[in-house]
């Protein structure tokens, strides 16, 4: 009975100890590692961060230790090789004691700590445990630290002007020479420091506009990437995030937003940016109109006088896509030698297309030799065959635009001849390509070229050119188009008769599976006559993943009566769980810098510059303004 009662008093005396100690040393492990974490991100080196930890841990936290327990650690290793690691597996997961710095994947310190914790009564029970092992953990990093604001990087470009304090002003250099560089040069300024910061200006609120006059600095970090548009219905394609419905309105996003200036982001972070063209991963969605009480308050219950906030920055140009559209005539040609007759290329901008002020396109001519379509292309094709030539375009590329109120231009086509063309109805294919102010901003135009006044004729006719499945990551999914072969009308009926018309996949996407039939297997071409109507499908395989947009080309073939050709071609895309809708508006991050706030009023934040602008954020340049705290161990 005696043995009884003595086991009973080790698990409560000798237990209790253990767990005493225990919450002791995680409470210094939890503060070292933030201590770590912080002086990382602020100082920016590992001997630093090393240091402040073992500051923590030294002069305060393990003093006064509950059982009277020295607790040691090893001194500062670059390499960590001579700290001690759980199973001699030297990784930073398995760190058994040691104060250990990282810079990947995110800035931050790992703290470990251990100790042989001594037994009372536990011994007497059982000899072979004179002591227990105690080893803790604690893992703090600087992530996210992201608002759902934006602040211009210049005022008034380009620069750097007249001279004037007054006129071009780069937000993130500091003051006294901001206005001495231009929005493509750093030449002439010096990147802000907290030595020598920025000039104070509003960072968001009321007083800040954006190119449409309406943008106020507040974002909508939730939905991004705007490259791709619904062909169907127009809408802009976006991805979404943290339950955001795709199709929320401006209103609802204003409350969902401002969560996270209370909060902090959740995340997924902002990528790293690229300073020579811009990136739909940065394309962050806008709230227009009168926001900024909701958001400052906001702001004004988190941050105060002298804070320091990591903030994105844009060139001040509110976007939407698309950023041109370009409308080409179709060609009347006749079948002898001839010069055409010049040819009107109308381009439409939109307004933040053209007030992007170097914003040009380049035009390129296409024969149907199979470039555009994937496959072989038409034989028959004048401009494949030697019949015909291209033509030039007057001013190729389209001038610059002169202002946001420049968003129209017509190119002249000339040039374009013909020598005894074959009698028929051929397609080329115009492309426009932007400079700027995106370097994969396009549009393709079909052009039909009637020679020789051909009147027989059949059309491609299908709504169903865009399809959106579900998700295909785990589960392979299924896509169907209805094609329907549509006869001309009056004289332009179609004489080839039954069978006289070939359908034919001209390029899928790599690979998925197509064809034209409702089962599998089956055929990639099919011969048919005006008035049938068939299934084209496409197999996306399982691992695709979300937010994939792929395209491919059917075409159309046949001879009439009278031996003469007609050829069309339609593209077909298939998307993979494309989010559309929500806000319509965006604009493109373009680095990141800090800025200590300043002054809070009712309707603005302001601000100055102490920091440069940076590519990456997590740079560790912009480490002191982003949120420090603790993570689970098992998280790299």
């Amino acid at each position: 009975m005696f043995v009884v009662l003595l086991g009973f008093s080790a698990l409560s005396i000798d237990v209790g100890r253990y767990y005493a100690e225990r919450r002791f040393l995680q409470d210094a492990a939890d503060a070292a590692a933030l201590a770590c974490a912080r002086a990382y991100g602020v100082e920016g080196t590992a001997t630093a961060a090393w240091d402040a930890a073992d500051t923590i841990l030294g002069s305060y936290n393990l003093n006064g230790n509950p059982l009277g327990l020295t607790v040691t650690y090893p001194a500062y290793d670059a390499t960590g090789l001579t700290y001690t690691y759980y199973d001699d597996i030297v990784t930073a997961l398995n760190l058994k004691n040691g104060i250990r710095p990282q810079t990947s994947p995110d800035l931050g310190c790992r703290v470990a700590l251990y100790v042989d914790v001594p037994t009372l009564l536990i011994q007497v029970v059982n000899p072979g445990l004179d002591t227990l092992d105690l080893g803790v953990r604690a893992y703090a990093i600087a992530r996210g630290g992201f608002l759902p604001v934006i602040v211009k990087k210049y005022s008034n470009g380009p620069g750097p002007g007249d001279g004037s304090e007054s006129g071009f002003i780069h937000h993130a250099m500091k003051s006294g020479s901001d206005f001495l560089c231009t929005v493509i040069s750093d030449v002439g300024c010096t990147a802000a420091s907290e030595a020598e910061p920025g000039r104070e200006f509003v960072l968001f609120g009321a007083s800040q506009k954006g190119s449409d006059n309406k943008f106020r600095g507040f974002l909508v970090l939730d939905i991004r990437d705007f490259s791709e548009e619904d062909p169907n219905s127009g809408e802009l394609l976006h991805d979404v995030y943290n339950g955001v419905a795709v199709d929320a309105n401006e209103n609802t996003l204003k409350d969902f937003e401002a969560q996270w200036i209370r909060n902090g982001y959740p995340g997924p972070d902002i990528c790293t940016v690229d300073a020579n063209e811009f990136q739909g991963c940065a394309q962050i969605a806008i709230i227009n109109g009168a926001s900024a009480g909701l958001f400052i308050d906001e702001v004004a219950d988190r941050y105060k006088q002298d804070d320091v906030i990591l903030a994105q920055l844009y060139d001040g140009s509110v976007k939407t896509i698309p950023n041109f559209t370009i409308n080409f005539p179709n060609l009347i040609i006749g079948s002898g030698s001839e010069s055409v007759a010049d040819q009107d290329v109308a381009f439409t901008f939109s307004t933040q297309y053209a007030a992007a002020l170097t914003a040009q396109v380049d035009v390129t001519f296409y024969p149907d030799n199979g470039t555009i379509t994937g496959g072989s292309g038409d034989v028959l094709n004048p401009w494949v065959t030697g019949n015909a030539t291209s033509g030039t375009f007057a001013t190729d590329p389209t001038p610059p635009r002169t202002g946001a109120t420049d968003t129209s231009y017509t190119m002249t086509w000339s040039g374009i001849t013909t020598d005894l063309a074959p009698k028929g109805i051929y397609v080329v294919f115009l492309h426009g390509d932007s400079s700027a102010p995106y370097n994969d901003a396009e549009q393709l135009q079909i052009v039909t070229v009637n020679i020789d006044d051909q009147e027989d004729q059949f059309f491609i006719d299908s709504s169903d050119t865009y399809v959106n499945t579900a998700d295909a990551t785990v589960t392979a999914r299924t896509a169907t188009y209805t094609i329907r072969v549509v006869d001309g009308n009056g004289q332009e009926q179609w004489t080839g008769g039954a069978d006289s018309v070939t359908l034919k996949i001209d390029d899928c996407p790599s690979t998925w599976t197509c064809y034209f039939g409702a089962t599998s297997p089956g055929s990639p071409t099919l011969v048919t006559e005006p008035g049938n109507t068939h299934t084209l499908t496409v197999e996306v395989p399982a691992g695709t993943s979300n937010n994939t947009i792929e395209s491919g080309w059917i075409r159309a073939y046949g001879l009439d009566g009278a031996a003469a050709k007609v050829t069309r071609v339609q593209q077909f895309q298939t998307a993979v769980n494309v989010a559309t809708g929500g806000s319509g508006n965006y604009v493109d991050v373009i680095g990141y810098a800090l800025f200590k706030v300043t002054t809070i009023d009712a309707n603005d934040v302001y601000g100055q510059a102490i920091s440069g602008t940076y590519l990456d954020p997590n740079d560790s340049a912009l480490a002191e303004g982003k949120k420090f705290g603790l993570v689970p161990w098992e998280e790299p």
